[in-house]
Order: C-alpha cells, then structure tokens, then sequence
C-alpha cells in the first residue's frame, strides 16, 4: 500500500510538471507567432489614425511598412506627409521617417497603442492669418474640455488638436520650423531642431523641451504646463517658459490664456542679455535706441494682454546701473512701442542710462552730421527717474530727479533738481528733428555752485575764477547735439561769482612784466592767487567763436576787465584787457586827485597758457 501511495504521488508530480511545461510552451510559442499574423498594413493604419486624430488633419505615407520586434515592437513609416485643409500645395508637416513603440498585447486585443513617437528631419510650417489664426488651427475641435476627454474612452474620444493623451513621448530629430505672420510680413526659420514634447496623458502635464540654431545662434526653449488642455482651449492655465541662449535668457512663470483674440499673461519675468545691442542684431529687430547698452538684467511682476505690458516690482540693471520701480510698454497700430514708468536708483551714469535711449557717440571721435535720428520715431519714451548718487561725465550729482522723453520727433531729458558742489542745478537737453537735418538745445542753470570744485571735477585747468556763484547756459545747434561740431554751436553763456579767488595769477608780478616786457607767458605770473569781491561775464556764441560781452572782476580798488574773441573751435585767443585802480579819496575840502592810467594788454596764444601783449604806451 505504501508503495502505491508513492507511486501515485510521484505520477502526480510529474503530471502537474508536464501541465506546467506546456503551458510555458504554449505561452512562448503564441508570443513568437504574434508577428506572423501582424499586419504591416493594418498597423501603419492605425498609425495614421492615431497621427490624425492627434492633429486634427489628413495624414499620407509611402505604403511600404516596415516593423521590428527587437528590442521592443516598433514601426516606421517613410515619407510622412500632414496635409493643410486651407493651403494643399503648402502642407503642415513633412518628415522623411516617423518611428513609433507599440504593445504587442495591444495588436492582440483588437487595436495597437502607441507610445515613444520620433520624428525624423522633420519640416513644419506654421502659419498665421491676417486675423492670427494659425494653419494648425481646427475649429471643430477646440471644444473639448478636459473633463469631456478623459470621461471619454477609444473610439468614443472627441478627436482634439496635438491629442497626446495615448502617444506619451515625441521626439525630434534634426527638424526645422518655417514660421510666417502675415499680419506682420514676417518671417523665421529654426533650424537642427532636437527635443521631445512628454505628455503621459491628457489628466497630467505636459513639458517641451527643444534645441535648435535660430539665425545662426543656438538656442534651448523649455516649456511646462500643468494644464495644458486649458492652454489650448484658451482657458487660463499654469506655464512657465524659458529661452536661453548666449546672447538672451528669457523666463516666464505665471498663468497664460493662449485664446487668440485675447491672449495674456500674469506672472514674473526675468529678462538677461550680455549685450543688447547683439540681440538686437540677432532678433532682427532695427531700433536704435538700446544698441548702445553693454549688458541689461530685468526681473519683474509682469501682466501682458494684448498691445500693453504691464511691470511692477521692476528690478533693472543696465550697464552696472541698477534701479527699482515700475514701467509700462504700449504698441498701438500706426505708433512706435511707448514706454513709460518711473525708477528709482542708488547711483546712475546718466549718460550710460540715456544711451538706452538714445543712441549718443561714446567720444568725440564719433561725431558726425550723417548720425541717424530715426529713433526718435522708434520708439516713444516717458520717464521719471532719481538717483541718490548720479553722474554726467566728470560731473557728480546728488538727489537727482530727472525725466527722459521722446514724443513727436522730439526727445527731451529734463534735470528737475538736483545737488552740485555745494549747489543746485537745472537743465534740459532738447533733441529734435527738422526737415533732413536734426537740431538741439542744451539749458543749465546752476544756484550757489562752488566752481572750483566743478572745474576740478572736470579737468578744466588754468587761471580762472573760483568761488559761489550762479550760471546760465543755453546752447542750440541746427545739427542733432552728438553730431554738432563747435562752429555750430548759437548761445549765451551767464556767471556771477562772489568772494573768491584766481589761483595762479599774481597781480603784482603781472604788473611788473608788462612794464618790462613786450612779450610774456602768463605762467611767469602764475606764483600766488588774486582774492577778488566778485566776478561777471557774460559771452555769445556763434559760427564757432566765443565773444565776450562782458568780463569784470573787482579785486578790491582794482578792476580787471576783457572783452573780445575765443574762436573756441582752434583753441586760440584773441582778447584785450585792462586793469585799472580806482582813484585814491580826496582829502576833506581837496580836489579829487586823477585816476591812475590803466594798464591795458592783448592776449593771445592758446588757453592754459596764453601770452600777453602789453599796449605800448602803458
């Protein structure tokens, strides 16, 4: 008995693993007779279902099939075409292969899934109306909500545009994207495009991530969205945007309503860029101002619709200049973009700041009547700015307030107030344009300055007065004023000084040498200072010389006065003079004793160091 109970236990055993053998038998065997009754054909048209009801549009490839099981079943297709319903000599997409993973249980239960689709070289067009409606678009479905899809299953699905709920992952190689806004007669190319569009299904996110060389610079474009069914059915949705490349760093993170009537955003931005001026060439964009800024940082609260950006919470550096405030940027049809805003600053150069604007010579050396002042059509500018700390040139300014604008063929930059050695000062700068030629005026007022210390601050050197006092200077010029020379200039110079003193004049000495010389350099009376009450001028300019109207300095009983030419535009001078002393007081019941003869000069050479010429007869 117990060797039957055996026997039968063992021919279980072995009944069980012959069940077991076969059954793994059956299940290798029917998996590798899957492929023989798999359709290439049959497969292909499912991929073409797949690809039009993703895009919404009529799909076309070359009938030969080709599928490979190993590593994991795919098919490719050759020759793929994406028709346009508006445009058929003008298709929407040509690539030379698409590739696409499917499941092989899928093919056995009725319809293949695909996942992993790759674009090889890859040609899209994309194409705006004159209402900028894009060639992609089909109205029929941009109905669908996100709801209405994932409620829906199979063949049930409403087919919507770039429908990526069962493609998962697609992938580019080497394409290129041919873009044209006839709104504008615009036109782009993007070319050695790589990257892939992941989107699991229609619930989840989706992310973009591409590279491409975009005239001539490479360039790396990263978008994510939450909801991106939202975005394309032009409902407000979460997406954050980046562009980067060596010449621009370009971010967005916020909420976007794509809709194309309406379109907006609301976020942050962070703007970079090494040199504007170089991503101006690059982005083809032909305005002036702004090619003469180095580097430019901007970080923002942004909300843009349609014609208007709006920023607060402005942080903006250009050039190493970094300021605080809001700004709002315009476009209306017919008109130059507008900006406007106000930015408050710790320390500005002015001149670097206005170059942002305006596109000023750097040197001298620039300047010339063939200077274009066509920005001043370019763009329209509304500024009000301050600055603790600011400087114009050599010049050193505090507490400025300050405004910049370009209006009408006209720009302005206007000084409101602000500190200078020990003063205050007021000014305007006018350019203009009128008829071929451009024109411009200059305005400075200075109250209680110390002049000294401005003529330290800008180099000026030589025997003139110093101390408080006031100044008026207008200057105009029929030329644009970075392309005036100095024979252009029209004006009128004002000053008034107090209590001061001419450093390196010594009156004595000067009164010596010109009763003993014919000829003498004014450095041989440089030894000393002449202390004086106050001191005048007042000077015209025109056709490239200075006359002096008036110059008197009263240096106690002694009056010394000029008059004559500076043709400022060869650096020479061309002056007479006089010293005089006022008579001595008559005693009590005497007659007035007769004023001493005035010692009167010519003064010629060249400034520091102009020679003197005393009047024979002296």
């Amino acid at each position: 008995m117990v060797a039957d109970d055996t026997s039968r236990q063992g021919f279980r055993r072995v009944r069980w693993l012959l069940v077991l053998v076969l059954a793994v038998a059956l299940i290798i065997g029917g998996a590798l007779s899957i492929p023989l009754f798999v359709s290439e054909q049959r497969i292909g048209e499912h991929l073409r279902i797949e690809l039009e009801d993703a895009t919404s549009h009529r799909v076309d490839f070359d009938p030969a099939v080709e599928i490979v099981f190993f590593p994991v079943p795919s098919i490719k297709i050759t020759n793929v075409t994406i028709h346009s319903d508006s445009d058929p000599e003008q298709p929407l997409l040509t690539a030379e292969t698409i590739e696409a993973d499917f499941g092989l249980a899928s093919v056995v239960l009725g319809g293949p899934e695909f996942s992993d689709i790759a674009l090889q070289r890859p040609v899209a067009r994309v194409v705006l109306d004159e209402n900028g409606v894009s060639n992609w678009h089909d109205a029929d479905h941009l109905s669908a909500t996100d709801e209405e899809l994932e409620s829906t299953s199979g063949a049930e699905a409403q087919p919507f545009a770039f429908d990526m709920s069962r493609i998962g992952n697609l992938e580019f190689r080497d394409g290129t994207l041919l873009y044209d806004d006839r709104r504008n007669d615009r036109s782009e190319s993007v070319s050695a495009i790589n990257g892939n569009l992941v989107w699991p299904r229609v619930g989840m996110g989706a992310r973009l991530e591409l590279g491409g060389v975009l005239r001539g610079e490479p360039v790396r474009l990263v978008v994510n969205a939450e909801r991106p069914i939202e975005l394309l059915n032009g409902t407000p949705a979460p997406l954050r945007l980046n562009v980067s490349s060596e010449l621009l760093t370009f971010n967005l993170s916020g909420t976007a309503n794509l809709a194309s009537a309406s379109p907006s955003f609301v976020g942050d931005l962070e703007l970079a860029s090494p040199s504007v001026r170089r991503a101006l060439q690059w982005s083809g964009t032909e305005l002036k101002p702004g090619e003469a800024i180095s580097a430019l940082e901007l970080e923002a609260e942004i909300q843009a619709a349609a014609g208007q950006v709006n920023l607060a919470n402005v942080l903006l550096d250009i050039d190493n200049n970094r300021g605080i405030g809001a700004l709002s940027l315009n476009w209306t049809e017919g008109a130059p973009p507008a900006i406007s805003g106000t930015l408050a600053y710790s320390a500005l150069d002015v001149g670097a700041f206005l170059n942002a604007f305006a596109p000023l010579p750097l040197d001298g050396g620039q300047l010339t009547p063939s200077i274009d002042t066509g920005f001043l059509r370019q763009l329209g500018l509304d500024l009000r700015f301050s600055a603790q700390t600011a400087r114009i040139g050599r010049l050193e300014l505090q507490n400025l307030a300050a405004a910049a604008r370009i209006e009408r063929g006209r720009a302005l930059f206007d000084i409101g107030d602000a500190s200078a050695y020990g003063g205050h000062i007021m000014g305007r700068i006018i350019i203009s344009e009128n008829g071929f030629d451009g024109g411009g005026e200059i305005q400075l007022t200075a109250e209680n300055v110390d002049f000294g210390a401005a003529y330290q601050a800008v180099g000026v050197t030589g025997p003139l007065p110093r101390g408080r006092g006031t100044l008026n200077l207008t200057v105009a010029s029929p030329n644009p004023v970075w392309a005036t020379t100095a024979r252009d200039l029209q004006g009128r110079l004002e000053m008034a000084m107090g209590e001061g003193s001419i450093p390196g004049f010594n009156l004595q000495t000067f009164r010596t040498l010109a009763s003993q010389e014919r000829f003498f350099s004014l450095t041989r009376a440089s030894e000393g200072e002449l202390p004086f009450r106050s001191a005048r001028f007042a000077t015209t300019f025109a056709n490239g010389t200075a006359e002096i109207d008036m110059a008197e300095i009263l240096s106690g009983n002694t009056t010394v006065a000029l008059s004559g030419l500076i043709p400022f535009d060869r650096g020479s001078l061309a002056m007479s003079g006089a010293i005089t002393d006022a008579p001595a007081q008559a005693a009590e019941g005497a007659e007035a004793p007769a004023a001493p003869p005035a010692l009167r000069f010519f003064v010629g050479g060249s400034w520091p160091a102009p020679v003197i010429s005393p009047v024979m007869g002296n």
